[in-house]
């Protein structure tokens, strides 16, 4: 029986490849976790003023409690109604919030039978922490057709 022919040293070579890649992935950790999903399409209010609602997940990897918060980037017009205050999660815990961004008065429509989809960009961080612990998502803001603001 004749142990080294190629497709062993192939084999062999794939493993080494496969098994490396996993011990580089394994060694990084992230330093928060964020899952953003949407809940509804979109709400119109007063004075036209659209309002997207999502529920994120936030989960605390590190050994310290920190107070975490968000900002909206990509887009200056979108603008976050809840939370209005940083909130604090424990160290391991996951924590469920409501979120709400609008867009007042000003007409983002691009079309007037289809809704417009902006992207937009949620830079999560915490808040009072020595070295930034932060997380970009990509997410996007529904904007009704021009027709259904009238």
């Amino acid at each position: 029986v004749r142990y080294m022919r190629f497709k062993t040293i192939g084999y062999i070579v794939a493993m080494v490849v496969v098994f490396s890649a996993l011990l580089v992935m394994s060694s990084k950790k992230e330093d928060m976790l964020l899952n953003i999903n949407r809940q509804e399409l979109y709400t119109i209010r007063d004075n036209a003023r659209v309002e997207n609602s999502y529920i994120f997940l936030f989960q605390n990897t590190q050994r310290e409690a920190y107070e975490f918060y968000f900002e909206v980037q990509g887009n200056a017009d979108i603008k976050i109604k809840r939370p209005s205050k940083p909130f604090l999660i424990q160290p391991g815990e996951k924590s469920k919030q409501v979120v709400v961004l609008y867009a007042d008065n000003k007409n983002l429509a691009q079309d007037a039978q289809k809704d417009t989809h902006i992207p937009l960009n949620i830079k999560a961080y915490a808040i009072g922490s020595e070295k930034p612990i932060e997380v970009l998502r990509e997410s996007v803001f529904i904007y009704p057709p021009s027709k259904a603001l009238q």
